[in-house]
C-alpha cells in the first residue's frame, strides 16, 4: 500500500473483509496488459505518469471498496499500523515505561513540588526512547484521564523517526471512575474508544483490563476483548491482577478467535515475589502469556534514596515492608550493584525482574530518573547473584484486589 493511502477502517486477517481487501491491493499496481491476439494488441508504452497511477488506485479504491476505504493523507502512526498488521500480535520489549506519575496528582504530586511538570516528563521521554524504555503503559483511571491525554499531546511532539520507537498500552478498569458502579463486558469498546480520543490516536499497542472484578463471564470478557483487536483499536490484548484460574477462560476464548492473551500485569518485586512464589509467573510463561511486573521498585523503596532520614509517602500503597527488612535488602543490592562497575540499586533490582523473565515498568517523573532506570539494560545479574537476593526478598502481600497470589486453588483472594 502507497504511503499516502490510509487504511482506518479496523480490520484484520480474520476480518471477513480481509479477502476483499486482500484482492483488491493487488489492482494498486500498475501493469501494461499485453494480449497475443492482434484485435487486442496493446503495443509497449512508457511508464505510465504518477499522476494517472494514483487516478487509477482512485478509481478502483472508490469502485471496489467504498464502505471500507477513504482518502486521506497518512500519518506516521498509520504507517506503523499498516507496516506491523492491526491484530498481528506485539512484541514486548525488555524493560518499559509506567506514566502513572504523568498527570497524576493524588499519588504523584503531579504538577506540585516533589512531582513531575509537562517540562520534565517531555525530558524524560527524549531519554524513555533515545534508551529503548518506550512502551509507554498507562491507564484511563490515572488523573482521572489526564496522564492519557498527556502521551498523546508529547507524541504528538515526537518526530516521526522517534514516534515509531514507541507503544503504547492502556487499560480499561473494572468498576466506572470515581463510581463504585462494576462494568461490564459491553463497557469495554465504549472505554477504549475514549481512551483513544484522549491519546488522540487511531489504536493502542496493548489493551488490558486493569482487574478483576467485571459482572461479566470470562467468556464474554474474552469475546469483548478479541472484538477489540479485530476490529483494530488495538493490536494486543491483556490483563493485569489476575490469577491464573480467572485469565484461564479468556486465554482459551481469545485462543479460538485467533487471538493471543499477549500479557498479564501484576505487582512483582523483590519486595513482592508472591507471583513467583505462587506459581503464577511459571504457568503463565507455560501459555506463552508474558509478565509485565509494575511497582518493580516498590513505589521508590528499592532505589535506596528512603531511610530513617527521609521516610516513605504515605500515599505510596504498593511494596511496604518494615524499616528493618528495607535496609537490609537495600545494602545486598549495593553490594551486589559495586560488583557490576557501580550499579545503583534501583538497576540491580529491575535487572532481577528482567532475570525472572518479567518485563518491569519503572516509572520515571524526570529525565534523571529515566535514565537511571536505563542503566538496567546491557548487563545480567549471575545466577548467584539472583539467588541470594532471593533469600532476603519478601512474599509481599495480598488484597481483594491483587488475585495474582496463587494458583491451581490455592488462592485466598477474595
Amino acid at each position: 500500500m502507497h504511503a499516502s493511502l490510509s487504511l482506518p477502517l479496523r480490520w484484520s486477517p480474520s476480518s471477513p473483509n480481509h479477502r476483499l481487501l486482500s484482492l483488491s491491493s493487488r489492482h494498486l499496481s500498475y501493469r501494461p496488459v499485453r494480449k497475443t491476439s492482434r484485435s487486442t494488441m496493446v503495443p509497449a508504452m512508457a511508464e505510465p505518469s504518477e499522476a494517472w497511477r494514483w487516478e487509477r488506485r482512485h478509481l478502483l479504491l472508490s469502485t471496489m471498496l467504498p464502505s471500507v476505504m477513504r482518502w486521506n493523507s497518512m500519518s506516521a502512526m498509520a504507517v506503523e499500523q499498516e507496516k506491523n498488521g492491526v491484530g498481528g500480535g506485539l512484541k514486548l520489549p525488555e524493560m518499559g515505561t509506567g506514566v502513572w506519575a504523568w498527570g497524576d496528582e493524588s499519588i504523584w504530586n503531579y504538577g506540585s513540588e516533589g512531582g513531575a511538570s509537562m517540562q520534565s516528563i517531555e525530558e524524560a521521554l527524549d531519554v524513555v526512547v533515545r534508551s529503548g524504555l518506550g512502551f509507554l503503559d498507562t491507564a484511563e483511571v490515572y488523573g482521572n484521564g489526564e496522564s492519557e491525554r498527556l502521551v498523546g499531546a508529547l507524541l504528538k511532539r515526537l518526530p516521526v523517526e522517534k514516534r515509531r520507537d514507541v507503544r503504547v498500552a492502556t487499560k480499561f478498569y473494572p468498576i466506572v471512575p470515581s463510581t463504585s458502579l462494576p462494568r461490564t463486558s459491553q463497557d469495554l469498546l465504549p472505554a477504549l474508544d475514549a481512551s483513544l480520543a484522549r491519546l488522540d490516536l487511531p489504536y493502542v499497542d496493548l489493551y488490558q483490563i486493569h482487574g478483576p472484578g467485571l459482572q461479566s463471564s470470562g467468556e464474554e470478557i474474552g469475546e469483548a476483548l478479541a472484538e477489540a483487536v479485530i476490529s483494530g483499536r488495538c493490536k494486543a490484548v491483556g490483563v493485569s491482577n489476575f490469577a491464573f484460574e480467572e485469565l484461564l477462560p479468556l486465554y482459551r476464548t481469545l485462543e479460538r478467535r485467533g487471538v493471543p492473551l499477549t500479557s498479564n500485569q501484576v505487582e512483582f518485586s523483590l519486595l513482592r515475589r508472591l507471583p513467583e512464589t505462587g506459581g503464577l509467573l511459571e504457568e503463565c510463561r507455560k501459555l506463552g502469556i508474558s509478565i509485565l511486573a509494575y511497582s518493580p521498585l516498590g513505589m521508590g523503596r528499592l532505589t535506596g534514596k528512603y531511610g530513617k532520614e527521609k521516610k516513605v509517602p504515605r500515599s505510596r500503597f504498593f511494596g511496604r515492608v518494615s524499616d528493618s527488612k528495607l535496609e537490609g535488602l537495600v545494602a545486598r543490592l549495593r553490594e551486589v550493584g559495586a560488583a557490576h562497575g557501580g550499579k545503583t540499586p534501583g538497576q540491580v533490582a529491575l535487572n532481577w525482574v528482567m532475570c525472572k523473565g518479567a518485563v518491569p515498568i519503572p516509572g520515571c517523573k524526570n529525565a534523571r530518573q529515566a535514565q537511571e532506570n536505563a542503566g538496567a539494560l546491557g548487563w545480567r545479574l549471575s545466577e548467584e547473584e539472583v539467588h541470594r537476593l532471593d533469600l532476603l526478598g519478601q512474599e509481599g502481600s495480598i488484597n481483594s484486589w491483587q488475585h495474582d497470589s496463587k494458583v491451581g486453588g490455592r488462592n485466598t483472594v477474595g
